[in-house]
């Protein structure tokens, strides 16, 4: 243990306050000297602080646990800490010990699967594999290899990663790229069938591992990764987009599932390959539309009048959004959603009915972890200017301003209780805005600003230190510099988004070589940047 009592830790305080006040300081003004609107700096970092609440625990073995909200569901639960991006880019050294300790660790079965729950202080599990949570948390993996300074980590953790993939290849039995059996869920049910929500998941996770496999060497593998994604992208359209957006095609007519609705997590595992830089695994254009969707159907301006109206989905729903205020819905029925079977085939949805007659869970709610990583989602996908961007920033503010000081506690986000774990998604949103990419181990950091690009700024974290950027752009030439405010950065590749076709870019006053394609550059710096050299480095283009 760090302290052997409080007033360890009083002492630690009072030796070292110069340099935590100062510190502090500094992260502060980097992170609010920027052109981002500070409402949405804001919204988007404060629900970090719940690891400084009774949500969070650190024991004396040195081990990190969590609830999902304050002494509420224990173990550090994949399928709700998995939305989370705050921590793996703030506070990275914690989010690699749950992966190498606990989910590739302690929490790993023998077949490769992981236990949702991790232990306790008396040591018990929850042992059984959530589906969603597990594939979330070979993405993980991958996130913390990126915020690594090096490949230490990933060859460390990589062998128990690839038995996590393996177990998800064999769950797939068919070899289509799409999970159809049993799979337990962060909603607490488990469906049936194919979904876009966890196939897309099992997606992003193939992807995930592929990439890790060609980092280790292991070609072969990389290789058996990529031909389910390469089927899975077929299926995931041909079996479950409904022209719109994607459906749960249950085999069991009686279970909770969002059926035929659409459902807000339709296409996560597409969010969570732009988290972490990976390739698409859902096709583009039917991306767009299912975001398109959840906007037409989901997004609410009186979310509670619709809950209210459409009590017959789940008559117990909770307060999240009161009358007049707006979310997105977990989940509507716009074409109807009841099922019925077919003796010996597959089921299929039936005649569209009037009103949704199935089963629900959660689905007329507004839950804030899931509303951030839809707008995340939509950012992302969206060039500075575009609907998608702005709806994404609607529903982000939908969240603030429900969580205005004149209504309730500004930070303490809710859900299934106080300082609730997974509206660290919020931070995605800041990474969408920024167009932020990071791979540590290669020396690679870059930028494509979804808003006023023209004039940018915001901070960025690093494997070992953290800073600002900035950049202007306009037909004269464009102009970028990142200035690190603490600890330090190495770097071999900067990329940028630009419409200007390059001519010449230096850095330092030194030309470089570069690389132009669709709209982003990719400088190869002149030398391998430290900055133990340089604390500013400035990049001028000239077109």
């Amino acid at each position: 243990p760090w302290f052997d009592s409080a007033a360890g830790v009083a002492q630690r305080l009072v030796d070292d306050r110069e340099q935590l006040i100062e510190t502090t300081r500094k992260w502060n003004e980097t992170w609010y000297r920027s052109s981002l609107p500070h409402w949405l700096l804001d919204r988007t970092f404060i629900a970090l602080d719940c690891v400084a609440s009774n949500t969070c625990h650190w024991f004396d073995t040195g081990r990190f646990w969590g609830w999902e909200g304050v002494d509420c569901c224990p173990g550090t639960c994949q399928h709700v800490w998995h939305y989370g991006q705050t921590l793996g880019r703030i506070f990275p050294s914690i989010e690699r010990s749950l992966r190498t300790d606990v989910d590739f660790g302690s929490a790993l079965n023998a077949d490769g699967s992981t236990g949702h729950r991790g232990p306790d202080t008396a040591g018990s599990y929850g042992r059984g594999v959530a589906h969603d949570g597990h594939c979330g948390r070979i993405l993980g993996a991958y996130r913390e290899h990126l915020t690594s300074p090096d490949n230490e980590y990933l060859k460390g953790i990589y062998p128990a990663v690839k038995r996590g993939v393996e177990y998800l290849i064999n769950e797939d039995k068919d070899r289509d790229g799409l999970l159809e059996g049993a799979q337990h869920n962060t909603l607490d049910a488990t469906w049936t069938g194919p979904m876009g929500w966890i196939s897309s998941l099992y997606l992003a996770a193939l992807a995930a591992g592929e990439a890790m496999a060609k980092e280790m060497g292991e070609n072969s593998f990389a290789r058996k990764c990529r031909s389910l994604i390469d089927s899975g992208q077929t299926e995931i359209v041909e079996q479950l987009f409904d022209g719109e957006y994607f459906i749960h095609e249950s085999l069991n007519p009686n279970q909770i599932s969002s059926n035929k609705g659409c459902h807000i997590d339709q296409v996560l595992g597409q969010a969570w390959a732009w988290q972490v830089g990976l390739p698409r695994v859902v096709p583009q254009a039917e991306t767009l539309s299912a975001l398109n969707s959840l906007w037409k159907y989901n997004f609410a301006p009186d979310a509670a009048a619709y809950a209210m109206k459409h009590v017959e989905i789940e008559q117990a729903f909770r307060w999240y959004a009161m009358p007049g205020e707006t979310g997105l819905l977990m989940c509507t029925w716009p074409k109807g959603g009841a099922l019925e079977a077919i003796p010996g085939e597959r089921l299929r949805p039936e005649v569209n009915p009037d009103v949704w007659t199935g089963p629900g869970g959660y689905f007329n709610e507004c839950m804030n972890g899931f509303e951030y990583q839809v707008a995340a989602h939509m950012i992302f996908e969206g060039a500075p200017g575009s609907d998608l961007v702005e709806k994404g920033l609607a529903i982000t503010r939908a969240v603030h301003d429900r969580y205005g000081a004149s209504k309730r506690n500004p930070y303490n986000e809710i859900e299934c209780s106080d300082h609730y774990a997974r509206s660290m998604a919020s931070y995605g949103v800041f990474l969408a805005l920024c167009g932020f990419e990071y791979d540590g181990p290669k020396g690679h950091i870059g930028f494509a600003p979804r808003v006023s690009p023209e004039s940018f700024q915001a901070p960025f974290t690093a494997a070992e230190g953290w800073g600002s950027f900035y950049q202007t752009d306009s037909k004269a030439g464009m102009m970028a510099s990142l200035r690190v405010e603490h600890g330090r950065l190495r770097l071999q590749t900067v990329s940028l988004a630009t419409n200007l076709m390059p001519k010449l870019v230096r850095v330092h006053g030194e030309e470089c070589t570069f690389r132009f394609e669709a709209g982003r550059i990719l400088v190869d710096l002149p030398e391998q940047f430290w900055t133990d050299r340089w604390r500013l480095m400035e990049i001028l283009i000239t077109p």
